[in-house]
């Protein structure tokens, strides 16, 4: 690990009236709702956490806290700040716009900030689906979080306007949400609603997602994670790091992303142009698994488990025990490996790999 020395100057504010406030209520309010009810959630810098409600209504509070924070600053952010809801015709419309906590760090010493940089990442390290989930916090982490984990050691003083932004809502009610700008969703529980969510440079964070209506997308984004994601559709365009524990019932949909999967489950099919995958592990009853590939790099583990996997394309790398063998292919399609389950019957799952222009990487689970 190289350190890498930044010289950081940070304007030291002066500030007046420092401030520690209670908790002090910026919206609230409550709205009833049926099956028929749709929320519709249009964040722009916002970070939001969605909760099952208790009862048949959606709840919406937003509170902030100041830690330390001047009269004028706090004035300032505020007013940055903008929450608005309307009920009609069954539709909840809630825009929301930089509703998210903020720092503001005052450090004196301008010889610079010692950050170090990430190591490289082992790109044939096997992981268990829980050990994949474990390693989120590490690997989720950008360079301004690393320079403001460095201020905090350095004991740098800082004040702070935190927000907090949920929503309860019921489970019959479905939800339409847009994140733009560095917006945040967390899901933190099993969500069974309908839900549709296109996030644009915004991040998720969710437990559970398990509607079969769910249309999930994503692009331009820094992070994308999920424990479980099961039915619906699934699109990745140009995101940087998505991580998710297990996948059922799914279609995929990725471009130009980096994209881990803990667990292989049933009935998956899978489109990809440019993008690199790790395919960790697959579940006992696992029993199909359709994958088409341009310009992929797959970097596939050996299952445990009994089932037929076959590969096929034209101009791919296929690796596997450390040797290379390039196919080129002609006008019909090179079967690069079949591998048939040892106890063959009708039950038998498939993994299938269509690949063109591709790199397929086999490796074992150890």
């Amino acid at each position: 690990m190289k350190p890498l020395f930044c010289k950081l100057l940070f304007v030291v504010a002066v500030c007046s009236m420092q401030l520690v406030t209670a908790q002090e209520t910026l919206f609230k309010n409550s709205f009833n709702a049926t099956s028929k009810t749709e929320l519709k959630l249009n964040l722009d810098r916002s970070f939001v956490a969605l909760k099952s409600s208790s009862d048949s209504q959606i709840h919406i509070n937003v509170t902030y806290e100041n830690e330390n924070m001047s009269e004028e600053d706090q004035k300032l952010f505020l007013s940055l700040t903008s929450i608005k809801a309307s009920l009609a015709n069954n539709t909840l419309l809630l825009t929301a716009k930089n509703i998210r906590t903020l720092d503001i760090y005052h450090y004196k010493d301008a010889k610079g900030i010692k950050v170090s940089l990430a190591e490289k990442e082992n790109d044939t390290l096997y992981y268990t689906k829980e050990a994949l989930m474990n390693t989120i916090d590490s690997i989720s982490k950008s360079y301004f979080d690393n320079i403001i984990d460095q201020l905090r050691k350095n004991k740098a003083s800082h004040s702070t306007l935190k927000f907090s932004f949920e929503i309860a809502i019921p489970e019959n009610i479905s939800v339409n949400i847009i994140g733009t700008d560095e917006s945040k969703i967390d899901i933190p529980y099993i969500c069974n609603n309908a839900v549709s969510i296109l996030l644009k440079n915004s991040t998720l964070n969710a437990k559970s997602l398990t509607n079969k209506l769910n249309k999930i997308s994503s692009k331009n984004g820094s992070a994308f994670i999920a424990e479980n994601i099961t039915n619906g559709t699934l699109t990745f365009d140009n995101v940087t790091n998505v991580s998710i524990g297990s996948i059922k019932d799914l279609k995929v949909n990725s471009k130009l992303s980096k994209i881990k999967v803990g667990e292989l489950n049933q009935n998956i099919i899978w489109h990809d142009e440019s993008s690199k995958i790790w395919l960790y592990n697959t579940v006992s009853n696992f029993n199909k698994f359709n994958y088409t590939g341009e310009f992929s790099t797959i970097y596939y583990f050996d299952a445990t488990f009994d089932y037929d996997l076959i590969i096929t394309g034209k101009k791919v790398a296929f690796e596997t025990n450390g040797n290379c063998v390039k196919m080129e292919g002609g006008k019909n399609l090179d079967k690069l490996l079949e591998k048939k389950a040892k106890n063959s019957s009708a039950s038998n799952g498939l993994a299938k790999f269509i690949l063109s222009k591709s790199t397929f990487k086999l490796l074992h689970q150890n």
